[in-house]
């Protein structure tokens, strides 16, 4: 048993700061409930006690097996009216696959339940905007997105790849991305 686990939502991990170094120790968590969504601060505990985060204090940070980066966007429209991210304002984001095409996921815990929910993202090296994937309209807006890579874009409309699949498509993109160079 680890000292200091026992304290409420608090896992081992560590945080970068935006210098680079990398301190480790305990860390807890955003709060809970919609305020929480992305810009609340996480809280460290190391060798010189307790402190906290916001996301413009630090570049990611790791917890439960998870990291977690500070990116700079916000919520916005682009001309068609799909949903983008823009530059702005740094929030943190739970990374799943860094790649040519990279997956992320805002998260927050759903009201005064323990399940969490959230938001995917796809962004490739080469763009400025964050692409937000919903399960509304996936398949027409994935395939376009997707339409560089004919096969997996006539797969998504196929429905060979469903919203489920989303860290399989990402997976599978970045591997058709690598075979073209």
């Amino acid at each position: 048993m680890c000292l200091g686990c026992s304290q409420r939502d608090f896992l081992h991990g560590y945080v970068v700061l935006n210098n680079g170094d990398t301190l480790g120790g305990l860390v807890k968590d955003r709060k809970d409930g919609f305020s929480s969504r992305l810009l609340n601060p996480i809280i460290f505990k190391g060798e010189n006690g307790r402190k906290k985060f916001r996301p413009d204090a630090i570049q990611a940070y790791h917890r439960g097996g998870f990291d977690f980066h500070s990116i700079p966007f916000s919520q916005g429209n682009d001309l068609l009216g799909l949903s983008r991210i823009n530059i702005g304002q740094r929030q943190f984001l739970k990374v799943y696959i860094t790649d040519y095409l990279s997956l992320y996921e805002s998260e927050w815990k759903d009201g005064n339940s323990s399940n969490f929910s959230g938001t995917y993202y796809l962004k490739r090296e080469d763009e400025v905007q964050f692409t937000v994937v919903s399960l509304l309209g996936f398949r027409k807006k994935m395939a376009g997105y997707f339409d560089d890579a004919s096969e997996i874009s006539s797969s998504i409309v196929e429905k060979d790849y469903k919203f489920r699949d989303l860290f399989e498509l990402v997976s599978d993109y970045n591997q058709w991305y690598r075979e073209q160079e």
